[in-house]
């Protein structure tokens, strides 16, 4: 009988620890879904209603980016440039000391594109805490 009492003491043990653990990972679970990346990805800092503009040969695309994210940030902006659906060039734009909750304005310029009927597209957005 002692061993049996051992036994359901060690596991009583155990459980505790296994449940301690479960709980410990669980918290750090939710830490990991309440980061700005997850619940207010970059992409989403995006306004609607950016435009695309080419006229002699320069390309412009632009637009406003919101701060979601709890933090200042800085942002680095991937933008492709296309002329019936084939990308002609590519260009980045960046913003600094976004303040958590404000807009700025973005644009990018392609000089070398000599077409006038241009689509642009944001094809990465990066934000990084400055």
């Amino acid at each position: 009988m002692t061993s049996t009492q051992h036994s359901r003491t060690k596991f009583s043990r155990n459980g505790r620890r296994m449940l301690f653990g479960l709980a410990a990972l669980s918290a750090s679970a939710f830490a990991i879904g309440c980061d700005d990346e997850t619940t207010h990805p970059p992409r989403s800092d995006i306004d609607a209603g950016w435009t695309c503009d080419a006229q002699s040969g320069i390309a412009r695309y632009g637009g406003t980016i919101t701060n979601h994210s709890s933090k200042t940030s800085f942002y680095m902006i991937e933008i492709a440039f296309r002329v019936d659906g084939e990308t002609v060039a590519k260009r980045s734009a960046s913003v600094d000391e976004v303040g958590p909750g404000e807009t700025t304005s973005v644009e990018s310029v392609a000089s070398d594109v000599r077409a006038t009927k241009v689509t642009c597209h944001v094809t990465g957005v990066e934000r990084f805490k400055a």
